[in-house]
C-alpha cells in the first residue's frame, strides 16, 4: 500500500473561498487576459529581493523579484501563508517579522529587518507599504480577499544633485564617512 504525502489543490483550498483577478489588457490589435492572485508584491529596491514562505517551520524561496518588478503571489500562498523577504545574494537572513496581508491591511505600513550574514554587522531594513486595489468590476465579496499590492522600499534613499561630492555617516557607520557622488 502506498501512502499519499502530497495534498491536491482542492484539499489545500478545502472550505476556503478564494478570489482571483482577471486582468484584461488590449493594444496593438491584441487582447491579453491574465488570471492571477489578487495579492502582489512590487519591488522598488535597486536590487533583487527573495520572497519566501514558511512550510513546516522551514523557509522556502517562492521567487526572486527583480528590481522595479511586480510579482503576483501564488493563490494558495496569497490566502493562507505568512510571507518573508530578504535581499537576494547577500547572505542576509529572512525578515524577522512575517508579512501577513490582513495585518498589513489594518496597519497600512510596516518596517521589517533581515538579520545580517553570520550575525555580524547591521541588519537590512525594508519598508512595506500596503496599498488596497480597487477593480472596475467585482463579482462576489472582497471582504476576505487579499486585494492589495505590497510595495517594498528601502528605508532611505540618498541622491546628490550638487556639483560636488558629499560625505555622510549614519549612527551605525559613525566612525566612517561615506562619499555620496
Amino acid at each position: 500500500m502506498q501512502s499519499k504525502t502530497s495534498q491536491s489543490t482542492s484539499e489545500l483550498l478545502s472550505g476556503l473561498i478564494v478570489s482571483v483577478v482577471i486582468q484584461v489588457e488590449t493594444g496593438d490589435g491584441q487582447k491579453i487576459v491574465t488570471i492571477r492572485s489578487p495579492l502582489q508584491v512590487n519591488n522598488h529596491f535597486p536590487i533583487s529581493m527573495d520572497l519566501l514562505c514558511k512550510k513546516e517551520d522551514q523557509l522556502s524561496c517562492v521567487t526572486t523579484i527583480q528590481p522595479d518588478s511586480v510579482f503576483s503571489v501564488p493563490l494558495i500562498l496569497a490566502h493562507k501563508a505568512a510571507l518573508y523577504l530578504r535581499p537576494a545574494g547577500f547572505g542576509y537572513g529572512a525578515s524577522t517579522t512575517p508579512l501577513l496581508w490582513n495585518k498589513l491591511a489594518s496597519e497600512g505600513y510596516s518596517l521589517v529587518q533581515c538579520p545580517p550574514p553570520g550575525g555580524e554587522g547591521p541588519p537590512f531594513h525594508i519598508a512595506v507599504d500596503c496599498e488596497q486595489v480597487s477593480y472596475s468590476a467585482v463579482h462576489g465579496s472582497l471582504e476576505h480577499a487579499p486585494n492589495y499590492v505590497l510595495h517594498i522600499y528601502p528605508t532611505a534613499v540618498l541622491h546628490n544633485y550638487l556639483p560636488y561630492n558629499i560625505l555622510y555617516s549614519t549612527p551605525i557607520t559613525s566612525n566612517t564617512e561615506v562619499p555620496l557622488t
